[in-house]
């Protein structure tokens, strides 16, 4: 009987058992919580009651500045459980606004469903559907995560990997260079790109990650920003605070953003921040050019600005670049707008790296910051979002260093010109269908390094509201004394041609300022300048021809060819090749039936050389 009723007991206590609620068996305690992973940072868990944590960010250092940054697991019970967590030290700019992330899988994150801010803590909850989870403070981008990315790209001819020096704890300093790196370096504009000097700053890298992405697509529509640009990229500065969950400092307790100031031996500069700095002198010391410099951050305001460099502390043509830089961001990304970027000196505080590269080089260089919470439509910043800009950043420095474009008579860009040939340049006004006034025509101003020659060109909208402008008479070049503004450039070999374009439309859309938009460089050359011999179009057969003709060209070696055919206009009408060829002589035929009688064009491309035929199509 006793043994019955002890049975019974017993089948009761399971029975009961299973219809207890869940939290009644398992709770998240503080023993719970680790941080004990890359990038993890918590410390101080104790427990408030049942599902109910206290917990500390573990600081920098003792220095007061700012801190915000969090990221730790919850290793088991999370299961159905509503988990509340309190973070007692949060740093000021935090409020009820703030949504900390988590994940189950460190893949697709997600935003807690509720937050406060009481008594001086950040206070916030969930219900997780999951045992295990991660939870941060704002998206996680490790240094794992990095390597990773690219180990995943590094096969790309467009892209070489190298280590430029160590951090304070031994840690790799990654620098990544982009460029058809079958075109001769020397000669093209650099842009160098760093982020993550501050560890929290995670939005940035996703950033980055994209731009990299972008920049080794092997559509032709990228082409031209590999074969006319080399671009450096550093995506992690301090590695060590990224790796150790540091929020603004590295592990000596340093903010590498105020420690620029250069010195020969960088004595005074820390471990991280000399080897991008050497990095950056090495490169101008082997003759190559910085032309545009950008260090990216993110910052707890609701929208995307940045900072640059107040007037007064750069001369007026160094600020109006900066602005005009601006102008094209803002065209290009979405979440931009130019008059929310603020100005800046030595007030801020000494030693940023943007004014380091404009005090020791005059690069022209900027600081931008993405917001790492919300954008000021009040939606939340996703991972998607941040690498959306990757593509627009890169497309606007782009557009900034090659404004003004010069074309050869063919339409097609050019970097080198024969004697005796046309100059034609190509200004696309950036706002031109953004503000209520329309341009008909712009200046264009053309110097020459060799001589003190300047010539004014006139360009004119090539159709209404367009916004692209072409001078309709050629420039011509002369080897003859110079002579100002007699619509003749003249200068000698190996000269360099500056076209400078101030965009009209400024002061009607924002203020009384001109704003210089950009430059482009164009070395001249005589015709046998370059790779002597290395290709050679001949004569078409027949010419002038009334259906279809044959056209040959050599090749003294192999390589990527593009020969195509252009109309007065400088349309291109066909493409006779696109590809890899062996050394030698070729010949294609252009078949014209669809084409109507008059003159066009044959321009052949090979490496940094172009040559072109004028041919005539009569029906």
């Amino acid at each position: 009987m006793v043994k019955s009723q002890q049975s019974h007991l017993l089948v009761l206590t399971c029975v009961l058992i299973l219809f207890l609620p869940a939290q009644a068996l398992c709770q998240v305690r503080a023993e719970d919580i680790t941080a004990d992973f890359e990038s993890g940072n918590i410390t101080g868990v104790t427990d408030n009651g049942p599902n109910d944590l206290y917990m500390r960010i573990r600081l920098d250092d003792n220095h007061g500045d700012l801190y915000g940054w969090f990221y730790f697991k919850i290793k088991e019970h999370a299961l159905n459980q509503t988990v509340t967590f309190h973070i007692t030290n949060p740093d000021g700019w935090v409020n009820s606004d703030y949504r900390p992330v988590y994940s189950y899988e460190r893949m697709v994150w997600n935003r807690v469903s509720n937050t406060t801010f009481s008594g001086g803590s950040l206070i916030f909850g969930h219900t997780f559907s999951r045992d295990s989870v991660y939870i941060a403070f704002c998206l996680p981008y490790t240094t794992t995560d990095l390597d990773q990315f690219l180990d995943s790209v590094e096969d790309s001819p467009y892209l070489s990997r190298e280590i430029v020096g160590q951090s304070a704890g031994g840690r790799d300093i990654e620098l990544v260079t982009i460029t058809d790196f079958e075109l001769p370096v020397l000669g093209k504009k650099t842009a160098w790109i760093i982020s993550r000097q501050h560890p929290m700053e995670t939005g940035a890298t996703f950033l980055i990650e994209n731009l990299i992405s972008s920049l080794i697509d092997t559509t032709d529509e990228i082409g031209s920003l590999r074969k006319r640009m080399t671009w450096k990229i550093n995506p992690i500065v301090n590695v060590d605070g990224v790796y150790e969950g540091l929020s603004r400092h590295n592990i000596n307790g340093i903010n590498l953003n105020r420690n620029w100031d250069y010195n020969g031996n960088y004595q005074n500069e820390e471990p991280s921040v000399a080897a991008v700095h050497r990095a950056i002198d090495e490169w101008i010391d082997q003759g190559h050019s910085i032309d545009f410099f950008i260090d990216m951050h993110c910052a707890p305001d609701y929208y995307d600005f940045g900072f640059k460099l107040a007037l007064g502390y750069v001369p007026l043509s160094y600020w109006l670049n900066q602005k005009s830089f601006l102008h094209f961001l803002e065209t290009y990304d979405p979440w931009q707008n130019a008059s929310l970027w603020r100005d800046i000196d030595e007030s801020y505080g000494g030693g940023l790296s943007m004014m380091a590269m404009f005090r020791q080089h005059e690069i022209d260089a900027l600081s931008s910051e993405n917001p790492w919470l919300m954008r000021d439509n009040g939606s939340y910043v996703t991972m998607s979002s941040y690498r959306g800009q990757g593509p627009p950043t890169a497309q606007a420095i782009y557009d900034y260093l090659f404004c003004v474009e010069f074309t050869d008579s063919a339409g097609g860009l050019t970097e080198t010109y024969p004697w005796e040939e046309l100059v034609y340049l190509t200004v696309e006004d950036p706002d031109e269908n953004h503000s209520m006034y329309y341009l008909d025509e712009v200046e264009v101003t053309v110097t020459t390094s060799a001589s003190s020659d300047t010539e004014v060109v006139l360009l004119t909208e090539i159709e209404e509201n367009a916004g692209i402008f072409r001078n309709l008479i050629g420039l011509p070049l002369s080897k003859g004394s110079p002579c100002n503004n007699n619509g003749i450039i003249e200068t000698s070999a190996g000269a360099v041609l500056y076209a400078l374009y101030q965009d009209d439309d400024y002061p009607k859309d924002e203020s009384t300022d001109t704003a210089l938009v950009g430059q482009l460089t164009l070395v001249e050359t005589s015709e046998s300048a370059g790779i002597p011999g290395s290709i050679e179009l001949f004569e078409s057969y027949p010419n002038p021809f009334n259906s279809s003709a044959s056209i040959s060209y050599q090749l003294e070696s192999r390589g990527h060819v593009s020969l195509k055919i252009y109309n007065l206009l400088g349309q291109q009408v066909a493409t006779l090749v696109e590809g890899h060829r062996p050394e030698g002589r070729h010949t294609v035929t252009w078949n014209a039936d669809n084409s109507l009688s008059g003159i066009y064009f044959c321009r052949l491309e090979f490496r940094t050389e172009s040559r072109v035929l004028k041919i005539i199509l009569l029906r």
